[in-house]
């Protein structure tokens, strides 16, 4: 087994292929940064490794575990076979427990198609709930930069952990116009080594079930000595995962995805074959009619090819390749002589609850500039805000800016505030900006597509000012969410940016004389369209009004649904520092509300997850905001000592 190659500073260049012993690399390089910031670059790599010289050719040629029983040429009748279920409970999903919102690609947050985000060559769309894709050989299913500090609007998987010892499968449903051998690649930070598995893509539509930490389950290379997963575990918390659909760079599959889910598997469908006298191919159909499945080297939308067996033989299929609320029969085919299709094996909708939890959310909380200056950053007139090195103007409710007159790579959005914030309590930024023009992180015209957030601690030297880390932005319209109070508290910062760190809200910089946001670096013609910012302090807990409310759905109700409702301090569902605030709540279809008053928690900040249980099965859902229980405002007046703020 090859160690990961060590991370090494490149420009940020798609890949057009994967060669032995090298990897699509990618760095984030922010460009020239003012004087105040010393021109410090943070050079950050994205290290992705391949197989050997020797594995490469292995995989080439075809490989896997599960050949074993798979493989052979039909020669005899083909027998029936006789599930050992009726019904098959649904797993549970990373996407909807931890992003309330599955990978099902009805919605531009799934995924974002633009070139060199998250597919590195050839182009992509969203369409008709599906996700296409034509020439890439290197697709992000998860990405995070490292250097950057995460948000959801690029779906970072630092700001909603990936546990991969709970999520252990991946799940898809997708068509190839040929078979490919591929593989899964994941890391647990950027400079921890590569894990991946392997796989075959097959032509024609098909249901893939991946078992991530070892060799179970039908999707391996076919005759191959390469293990199913090799290099890093799947394990522990991750942070990156990318597919390279094909090992061969001129021979790129075309794919059209319907869904992809990283789940806690369910049992598997156990499957009896009869006897027979040679290997006959085994399919699961879709729609109760084997004669639209197609072939083996090219299955149809409502079927799947399994592989082939030899009878009588007892197999297990990973139960991820149903989907919920859908039916699949089995049956076997040997020289187009189709066997009857078995009795029905269904995942009932309401099978296992879907929690989606809605308030608090990320958006949620009193927003600083309303309260107090009784006036938001909407940019409804010019007093709300106004750029510096860049040609701009406010219009149709937004500071409108492009490149023009200043340093074009450090373009400032002043917002006025004529009064001081209390950063303690006023913590999270929610910025809603539109940006026109390619996508792309290097220092070069086109690239740079990188923020950052400035402030002043109030009556700190200039040199004090602090300085965020580089905010990861994606072309089009999005609110980026930046919680700014972190532990540690230079958390925030950028780690080469700042002459005297200190952080937001703590300290000398418990309160805030000046905030600006910096939208790019692109160092070519950029323009962009700032419509709203807030800075929002989390909903809290008031004894004004008994409590403060906890929203939740059920998403695939049936009657006998309780909740259990905890507050856990960090999006850590294995913290013992989390409460349980309330369990055995019954639920009813649609909304639920439950009113916390704080009981039994100690003071603090807290993210609300409930967890709905139904017939021994359970699901959980994280809010996206969180909710603090006896928050105190910062003291008024600051304390001063020889001009600093103690």
């Amino acid at each position: 087994m090859s160690a990961a190659p060590s991370p090494t500073a490149l420009s940020r260049t798609a890949p057009s292929s994967v060669q032995p012993n090298s990897s699509p690399k990618s760095t984030l390089a922010g460009a020239s940064r003012r004087r105040w910031r010393f021109f410090a670059v943070l050079g950050v790599v994205l290290t992705v490794a391949a197989a050997p010289l020797s594995d490469i050719a292995s995989v080439l040629a075809g490989g896997g575990l599960i050949g074993a029983g798979l493989t052979g040429t039909a020669t005899a009748a083909t027998p029936a076979v006789a599930p050992n279920v009726s019904t098959v409970p649904a797993s549970e999903d990373y996407f909807t427990s931890m992003w309330n919102d599955p990978m099902n690609f009805e919605n531009p947050e799934d995924f974002d198609p633009t070139p060199r985000h998250m597919i590195q060559q050839g182009w992509a769309n969203l369409n008709w709930g599906q996700l296409n894709m034509s020439g890439a050989q290197q697709v992000f299913m998860l990405r995070s930069d490292p250097g950057s500090y995460p948000t959801t609007a690029t779906r970072d998987p630092r700001s909603r952990p990936l546990d991969a010892g709970k999520y252990r499968r991946v799940t898809m449903r997708m068509y190839s116009d040929r078979d490919s051998n591929a593989a899964m690649f994941f890391r647990q930070c950027n400079s921890c080594a590569d894990g991946l598995k392997y796989f075959r893509i097959r032509a024609g539509w098909h249901s893939y079930d991946l078992d991530m930490t070892g060799p179970w389950d039908w999707d391996g290379l076919p005759n191959s000595s390469l293990p199913a997963v090799r290099g890093a575990p799947w394990a522990g918390w991750i942070e990156m995962m990318w597919m390279i659909t094909s090992f061969d760079p001129y021979s790129l599959p075309s794919l059209s995805m319907d869904d992809f889910a990283i789940i806690d598997p369910s049992p598997d469908i156990g499957l009896t074959v009869g006897a027979t006298s040679g290997p006959v191919e085994l399919w699961m159909d879709l729609d109760g009619n084997s004669s639209n499945d197609g072939t083996s080297a090219n299955a149809g939308s409502t079927a799947s090819y399994l592989g082939q067996v030899t009878g009588p033989t007892f197999v297990g299929l990973p139960s991820g390749v149903l989907r919920r609320g859908k039916t699949a029969q089995f049956y076997t085919s040997k020289n187009g002589v189709k066997s009857a299709l078995s009795a029905a094996v269904s995942m009932p909708a309401t099978s296992r609850p879907i929690a989606r939890t809605v308030t608090p959310w990320e958006g949620s909380g009193e927003d600083w500039a309303t309260v107090a200056r009784w006036d938001p950053w909407d940019f409804d007139q010019p007093t709300d805000g106004y750029a510096v090195n860049a040609s701009s103007t406010t219009a149709w409710g937004a500071l409108l800016g492009w490149t023009g007159g200043g340093a074009a790579n450090d373009p400032v959005a002043v917002l006025n505030t004529n009064k001081l914030i209390d950063g303690k309590l006023f913590h999270k930024m929610a910025i809603t900006i539109n940006y026109d023009g390619p996508w792309g992180l290097e220092d070069a015209p086109g690239g740079g597509l990188v923020g950052r957030i400035e402030w002043q601690p109030y009556g700190a030297p200039e040199n004090s000012r602090q300085v965020s880390d580089d905010i990861v932005l994606k072309t089009g319209r999005a609110t980026y969410y930046v919680e700014m109070r972190t532990w540690p508290p230079t958390g925030i910062l950028d780690p080469a940016g700042n002459l005297d760190p200190i952080g937001w809200g703590v300290g000398r910089s418990t309160w805030i004389s000046n905030l600006a946001f910096h939208p790019h670096e692109d160092p070519g013609a950029r323009s962009w369209q700032l419509e709203d910012v807030k800075l929002l302090r989390n909903d809290y807990v008031n004894p004004a009004v008994g409590g403060t409310d906890i929203k939740f759905i059920d998403d695939a109700w049936a009657p006998g649904t309780t909740a259990d409702i905890i507050a856990d301090p960090n999006l850590n569902p294995n913290d013992p520092a989390q409460v349980v605030i309330a369990a055995g709540i019954p639920v009813s279809a649609g909304l639920n509300t439950f009113r916390w008053t704080g009981w039994p928690a100690a003071y603090g900040s807290y993210f609300p997850r409930v967890v709905l249980r139904r017939n021994g099965r359970a699901s959980s859902s994280y809010a996206f905001g969180a909710i603090d229980y006896g928050p105190s405002p910062a003291p008024w007046p600051p304390e001063r000592a020889n001009g600093i703020v103690k």
